[in-house]
């Protein structure tokens, strides 16, 4: 990670919304419903009984779980960390079981809301009515939250500080903590509002009006009986999550155009706290060393080309496709490049056979082979691929290898080809171990975990 003093910087240029905002309601209590084995033995039995039901594609095998066992109230983390109260709130949900991605959705959400102060008060308000703290908790839910945080942290300390003289907007330079509040006592809130709404969320089941607008207005289909905690689980980037935070929890006025900014603030808080270290690795856990299965990677396939947005990642690439611009091999490899490494990729990759190695002339320090790996992007000059009169070659990304079995699982387009030809599948391992295919290899590049 940066050192304090840079994330601090970084925070004034990039996070300044928050200070000069007046926080919008939560009104969301008026509306809510309420052995001995071999260690590889051991992997495979953890994966099948926990991650790959759950949908987690990255993991270490039988690692434990990110959470402390929590003597805050009822809550399951029992302390934070972090340079500022942005950071901490971040680390608090990665702590909580949350990738990196979705912990940066809910905390550039919550920038919006409290400006990372846990004591604060909303503008137009008098104290004690109107909104308070991180959530700006208002009306029953700050009457559940104000309860929860006694029972934490005692109520001689709570009220001690529960007082409007430390409700204002708190500066970055002193980590968000308001003038006067000890960064203990600070703490001691924050852990008890995180907690609070952790136990909440994992209850909350959201009503149809807020799901039906979230379809709506972005797409996103919520499960019927879903819990808040497990949906956001689901969601892979932290824009998409900060959109599904905002229309299940706060659902504020003005809501979609509000959910976007808060969507682009979520990635500014991505770049801040995953700076320096592989956001893939945080809480969501390690690449799992085969990667995906046949299953999962269909899934990742039919999420990429049925995302309409994801053309933004794609530069110039596939434009005279019949099937659109995603429908084209080399779309597909810039868009994972572009979406999930650090790879520089400067949008002129040309034909299938050329885009690895016009990858390595960007990337000369990255790992490249004739072998393939999890997560690398290949090029070959070889097979049936056509541009016009031109045998163009292909490209693609290999999502998992199982060499157990002696396949690979490639996801992959292709121009001119019906979309269903969009997807993943399974070739033979030794047709991809191979001179005809160059790799550029992807190991402590990734940037998200994919899902």
């Amino acid at each position: 990670m940066r050192n304090i003093t840079k994330k601090l910087i970084l925070f004034l240029a990039v996070l300044t919304i928050a200070l000069g905002s007046v926080p919008i309601n939560n009104i969301h209590a008026q509306e809510a419903d309420t052995s001995t084995t071999s260690s590889s033995d051991s992997a495979v039995k953890c994966d099948q009984e926990f991650y790959s039901s759950n949908d987690i594609l990255f993991y270490s095998p039988c690692a434990t779980s990110c959470s402390d066992s929590g003597s805050a109230g009822n809550g399951n983390i029992d302390k934070v960390h972090g340079a500022n109260n942005g950071e901490k709130i971040f680390n608090f949900w990665v702590d909580a079981g949350l990738t990196a991605q979705q912990a940066a959705g809910i905390t550039g959400s919550m920038q919006h809301e409290g400006g990372f102060s846990p004591f604060r008060q909303e503008m137009s308000q008098a104290f004690p009515a109107g909104g308070w703290g991180i959530a700006q908790f208002t009306g029953g839910q700050r009457d559940a939250a104000t309860a929860y945080v006694i029972k934490a942290i005692g109520a001689d300390l709570f009220n001690q500080y529960y007082k409007n003289q430390y409700g204002g907007s708190a500066s970055p330079i002193a980590g968000y903590i308001p003038a006067g509040v000890p960064t203990d006592v600070n703490d001691k809130f924050l852990l008890g509002e995180l907690n609070y709404l952790l136990d909440h969320v994992k209850q909350l089941v959201p009503n149809s009006i807020r799901t039906g607008k979230l379809k709506a207005d972005y797409g996103q289909t919520i499960p019927a009986s879903t819990t808040l905690y497990d949906y956001l689980k689901t969601v892979t980037l932290a824009q998409d999550n900060a959109i599904a935070w905002t229309y299940l929890y706060e659902f504020p006025a003005n809501i979609k155009s509000t959910a976007a900014k808060r969507g682009e603030s979520a990635a500014d808080v991505i770049k801040l706290f995953s700076a320096g270290q592989d956001i893939s690795t945080t809480c969501g856990g390690t690449l799992g060393e085969g990667g995906m299965d046949l299953q999962t990677a269909i899934k990742f396939m039919d999420n990429y080309k049925n995302t309409p947005s994801n053309v933004q990642y794609i530069a110039g690439a596939g434009t005279d496709c019949p099937g659109g611009p995603l429908s084209n091999c080399v779309s597909f490899s810039v868009f994972f490049a572009r979406k999930y490494t650090n790879l520089k990729e400067s949008g002129a990759a040309g034909n299938g056979s050329t885009v690895v190695s016009h990858l390595i002339s960007l990337n000369p320090t990255a790992k490249n082979g004739h072998s393939p790996q999890p997560y690398a992007i290949f090029s070959t000059p070889s097979g049936s691929q056509m541009c016009g009169s031109v045998k163009c070659g292909h490209t693609g990304v290999i999502l998992g290898v199982d060499k157990a079995r002696g396949v690979v699982i490639v996801g992959e387009a292709a121009c001119g080809s019906p979309a269903s030809w969009d997807t993943a599948r399974e070739y033979p391992l030794s047709r991809f171990d191979s001179d005809a295919y160059t790799y550029i290899y992807t190991d402590g590049l990734l940037k998200g975990a994919v899902q």
